[in-house]
């Protein structure tokens, strides 16, 4: 994605280079990033997976805790689960 595609979504919502999200401090990819992603490559997700394994390659070679499994199960595990928003419930 360019940092065109990410502006016409608000906060890019990118890696900083602890790998957490600069904009929410969550582990990344957050929420929001892996929602947008879904948005794009949802009838694609072979693409997604490619996308995504190169920030796994790029993380993985980054952070020295972070083992092979956890980096499949962050990075890719969850291409097939898809993100759902959370709704919040008046009471």
């Amino acid at each position: 994605m360019t940092d065109d595609e990410g502006a016409a979504f608000g906060a890019p919502h990118r890696p900083g280079a602890d790998w957490r999200c600069r904009d929410d401090g969550e582990e990344w990819p957050c929420q929001v990033f892996r929602r947008r992603m879904w948005s794009l490559y949802r009838n694609d997700r072979e693409r997604l997976a490619a996308f995504m394994r190169h920030f796994r390659d790029k993380a993985t070679a980054d952070l020295d805790d972070l083992t092979a499994e956890r980096a499949e199960a962050r990075f890719i595990g969850w291409i097939d689960d898809p993100p759902v928003r959370r709704r919040l419930r008046s009471v």
